[in-house]
């Protein structure tokens, strides 16, 4: 985490948060959490829109056009320009992306929930814990 208290999570994993907020969400969730967790959604598709802009020019930089092509559209290993375009590629994947706060999911006894007084069980599939990383923290109640 960030010294500013920011949670930072690579581009490589934004598209395994933006399924786990998925699954966060198909669950029953209070109506403020559903909002944020569409606010963040929508910054994530955002940002891998712009990932995919800066991704396509490295290729268009990098590979070499077919015949019937005027701009690159894949970059192989046996090109001249493979080493540069994974370099840089794994530079924009290793670029982070900064979020304010966790989301906070409630342990009581053996049932977790999106409020700190609720009863009733919230089932996350382990990848979709996993993959929530430093996003999803769990606190214990009595």
């Amino acid at each position: 985490m960030p010294s500013n208290g920011k949670i930072a999570v690579s581009n490589g994993e934004l598209a395994a948060l933006q399924v786990a907020l998925r699954e966060c969400g198909s669950t029953k969730v209070p109506m403020k959490l559903a909002l944020r967790i569409v606010e963040v959604q929508r910054q994530i598709k955002s940002r891998m829109s712009d990932i995919s802009e800066l991704n396509n020019g490295l290729v268009a930089e990098h590979g070499v056009p077919k015949e019937d092509e005027d701009v690159a559209t894949q970059v192989s290993s046996d090109m001249p320009g493979w080493t540069s375009y994974l370099t840089a590629f794994n530079e924009l994947m290793a670029a982070e992306m900064l979020f304010d706060e966790p989301f906070m999911l409630y342990e009581k006894e053996d049932s977790y929930g999106w409020t700190p007084d609720a009863d009733g069980a919230v089932e996350l599939t382990a990848n979709t814990i996993f993959d929530m990383g430093d996003l999803l923290e769990v606190e214990k109640k009595k």
